[in-house]
């Protein structure tokens, strides 16, 4: 068997659908019991068949896309997906963080698309880099998960053909408004409903149980099943909506990582009591990994949703709490959990194969050498040099607006109109690079909103301190304060310490 020159060679990893519960280090094959074939370059040139992949070649872009940097560059073509090109059979092939690009029955499904640009106002790099190539434009379907911008990307979408369905999840009002602002034509899945998509592929969807932003998605042909977790954390009773549909699962991309601004951006609290608060959630969400993937059962577990950095040093204190899928499987290993052998952390390029006869299928992992310190160091080599050389993310216009530029706050009293909160609580948004524009003061309670000189301490409130940044991107009224939130531009004090469901629905789904 030839593999071609300038590739490092990959384990495969195989084992079969029965779910076996041995470890996959005892499944291991050598690389002579499979065929793993990677056509490169002009062996797969365009215009010719594609064999596994449905890349339709009268699916071109409505316009070429101008994209101002080379990581957005569709021109290159990217030799794992060529190699994921090469078979025919169903699977499942990894872009980066939570985009997946899923092959059932020849037919191709995109979950969740991004440019390489880093999310949430630059405050996020993705890493390992992102495998672009133009025939992620050239797919059958593309599903959206949810409106964060690690997930959600306007202008990858407009990229698309018209004729490209996009599908989304019912009930998440927001999301369907962002969607319709940008004039981008979508379908809404039912929730909890199992949907015919053609072709023989069915999808199902659960949204999270109280956020009113996450969802997760399911699709299979009936012999491959993948489950797309992105890093929506759901109850059993939801997981089982999934299990009615599928009762098999073939790969689960399970989420595990605690990415949050919570606590590391509270101030005037105690140190301790953060560190100690940080540490619990942490674990606490590694549990609920683990408790997840328990409940579905999938022959593979794809740690998912964390192959993305705070721009910061690796090992900075929210770079900590992002812990990577290598932590994930390291933690199943010390506590023995049951289903550690089926855990696999896959990252961009990695692919998983669903060979064989229907019946009598077998799943392989293929995977480039990677750890750890790779990873880390990897990360570390990124960041300096993309803070030389930029990621073309342009936020000039933002950064140009003036103190008049931002005065009107009449929009939010427009926002919160049909809020019902029976308690006081209000809150406050400052500029913290600039301190004399003043705060504003937003009543859940009356839903009125006026700008006062200081933040008041009468009533239970949560103060904002964004970034000058933040504070204009909000105020210019392109951004909701969940993309705001999710920048982690902000420190936040809080009377009383306490978490408030109801208030953090109000800031996340209606601000």
């Amino acid at each position: 068997m030839s593999i071609s020159k300038g590739l490092q060679e990959r384990p495969v990893w195989a084992f079969a659908v029965d779910h076996d519960l041995r470890p996959l280090s005892s499944l291991i094959h050598s690389r002579s019991d499979w065929n793993v074939r990677r056509m490169l370059g002009d062996t797969v040139a365009d215009g010719q068949n594609r064999r596994g992949c449905h890349f339709d070649e009268s699916r071109k872009p409505v316009s070429e896309p101008v994209l101002t940097h080379p990581k957005f560059d569709f021109g290159r073509r990217s030799a794992p997906l060529d190699a994921f090109c090469a078979e025919t059979c169903d699977g499942l092939f990894y872009l980066s963080h939570a985009s997946i690009l899923v092959r059932l029955n020849g037919k191709t499904l995109l979950f969740d698309p991004v440019l390489a640009k880093p999310p949430h106002l630059g405050s996020w790099l993705f890493y390992p880099e992102m495998e672009m190539d133009r025939r992620m434009l050239e797919v059958d379907a593309v599903l959206v998960s949810h409106q964060h911008q690690d997930h959600y990307d306007a202008e990858f979408l407009k990229m698309l053909p018209a004729t490209t369905p996009i599908y989304i999840l019912d009930g998440r009002p927001q999301f369907a408004a962002l969607l319709e602002g940008e004039g981008i034509a979508y379908t809404l899945l039912p929730a909890e409903t199992l949907t015919d998509l053609g072709d023989g592929i069915q999808v199902i969807g659960i949204n999270h149980e109280y956020n009113g932003i996450d969802a997760a998605l399911a699709v299979s042909n009936g012999q491959f099943t993948v489950y797309h977790g992105n890093d929506c954390f759901v109850s059993n009773d939801k997981l089982d909506v999934v299990l009615a549909a599928f009762p098999r699962i073939d790969v689960a991309c399970i989420p595990f990582a605690y990415v949050h601004w919570y606590p590391f951006l509270l101030e005037e609290v105690d140190e301790d009591w953060k560190g100690a608060e940080a540490t619990r959630l942490i674990d606490e969400y590694l549990d609920y990994g683990l408790r997840q993937t328990s409940r579905l059962n999938p022959a593979v577990a794809i740690p998912f949703g964390a192959n993305m950095f705070y721009a910061d040093d690796i090992y900075c204190e929210h770079n900590k709490a992002v812990l990577s899928p290598f932590d994930f499987k390291d933690y199943a290993d010390r506590v023995g959990y049951p289903l550690r052998g089926r855990i696999a952390p896959l990252f961009a390029g990695d692919a998983v194969y669903s060979r064989g006869p229907d019946g009598a299928r077998s799943l392989a992992v293929v995977q480039r050498p990677f750890d750890r310190q790779a990873l880390f160091e990897g990360f570390n080599r990124y960041l300096r040099q993309v803070t030389e050389t930029g990621v073309g993310l342009d936020l000039r216009d933002i950064q140009a607006l003036s103190r008049a530029d931002v005065e009107d706050h009449g929009f939010i009293a427009d926002r919160i109109a049909g809020i019902d909160l029976a308690e006081d609580h209000v809150v406050f948004i400052s500029n913290a690079d600039q301190p004399d524009w003043g705060v504003i003061a937003i009543d859940l309670k009356t839903r009125r909103t006026v700008r006062v000189d200081k933040v008041a301490g009468g009533q239970p409130y949560h103060h904002f301190r964004l970034t000058d940044l933040a504070y204009k991107a909000y105020f210019s009224q392109a951004f909701t304060f969940n993309e705001i939130v999710a920048s982690s531009q902000f420190k936040l004090v809080r009377r009383p310490n306490l978490y408030n469901l109801e208030v953090l629905k109000i800031i996340n789904n209606v601000l």
